[in-house]
């Protein structure tokens, strides 16, 4: 198997290990067409079962709301310069889930093969429903002094669960955020003068933890913010389909590429799973979840994000702090007097 780039560098290889000289046009006609049915690919005589894949690549959707979204949270934002001492931004967002026993990230780049050839994996077959993932929370704590899109002053907290014993929801959306505003290590963002800043602005993307459309959602905002005595609480969210706008995003672009070909063990102190790939020994696999939890701890914490080292934290529980110590309950009336809703925004 040859790992290629390009055709160019495919001739590079050749002309190496094989002693192969071919231009790139001449090369190019003896493998597969991309395109069988095209005038291109006449030129392609007898070619060798191989070819060149790649990975695709799809635009941002086009939404009717996206202007609006977008001039929302800018909205936002310049509200949070205009008082820079007592407000914060953070990002948040539900990355996507990491299996274990196989590469994280498994299209990392382009492979020259037989057609025929077999593809091998590790050996863990087990069925995509039993949930044996890790789940990455991320957090991006702003500085509204320098809400460009340098970001040098944010932070990134990432809080990682296991899928199959603890669930996310909102209420472990608002534990995570409670936890990091009184952290040490973000004192410097979160804080002024030894005081928690009390205007937050929420930037989020819409999923089922986070959509203002559902209202357990608005519930576990109206408790946080009680909770916390803000003067005030924004949470925004991007039109359908452009998460690729929230800076958190982009933040941990970098961070999934150092992924690239990675595989997580899930059997480390042994398997607890059986044949059928369900659990059967329920301690042995919350060590197996810890072992390859702290495994990608420890990947995430070597390189810095805006010059800043990346707080990462592997959680292992069933309690939720925030549903414990808080006994608001918040009403329609109370609700009607503080919040306005939208459809992509509420205000508190």
């Amino acid at each position: 198997m040859i790992k290629v780039r390009t055709i160019k560098h495919l001739k590079e290889e050749l002309e190496k290990k094989y002693q192969i000289y071919l231009s790139r046009q001449t090369l190019s006609t003896y493998l597969l067409p991309r395109h069988a049915n095209t005038f291109a690919a006449k030129r392609h005589h007898h070619p060798a079962q191989i070819a060149i894949s790649s990975v695709a690549r799809t635009e941002i959707k086009v939404h009717i709301n996206e202007h609006y979204c977008l001039a929302s949270v800018k909205l936002a934002k310049t509200f949070a310069e205009n008082f820079l001492d007592d407000s914060i931004i953070i990002s948040q967002d539900v990355k996507a889930k990491i299996s274990l026993g196989i590469p994280a990230v498994r299209r990392t780049f382009k492979i020259v093969q037989l057609v025929n050839e077999p593809v091998t994996i590790a050996n863990y077959n087990f069925s995509i429903n039993t949930k044996q993932k890790l789940i990455p929370l991320v957090y991006l704590l702003i500085n509204p002094s320098d809400s460009s899109k340098t970001l040098h002053t944010s932070h990134i907290s990432i809080v990682i669960r296991l899928e199959y014993f603890v669930k996310t929801s909102s209420r472990t959306h608002m534990a995570d955020l409670i936890k990091i505003i009184h952290s040490e290590q973000f004192k410097e963002t979160t804080k002024c003068e030894e005081k928690t800043k009390s205007i937050w602005i929420l930037i989020v993307d819409g999923g089922p933890d986070e959509n203002l459309k559902h209202l357990k959602n608005i519930f576990e905002y109206s408790k946080l913010f009680k909770k916390e005595d803000l003067d005030y609480l924004t949470v925004r969210t991007h039109a359908p389909g452009q998460s690729a706008y929230n800076p958190v995003e982009r933040s941990m672009a970098t961070l999934f590429e150092k992924l690239a070909g990675i595989s997580f063990p899930i059997d480390h102190f042994g398997s607890h799973l059986n044949s059928q790939g369900k659990v059967v020994d329920d301690d042995l696999a919350y060590k197996n979840f810890w072992y390859a939890g702290e495994r990608l701890c420890d990947i995430w914490k070597r390189d810095l994000i805006h010059g800043k080292n990346v707080i990462c934290e592997y959680i292992n529980q069933h309690t939720n702090s925030f549903e414990e110590e808080n006994d608001f309950e918040p009403t329609w009336s109370w609700i009607e007097k503080h919040a306005q809703l939208c459809r992509y925004s509420l205000d508190l």
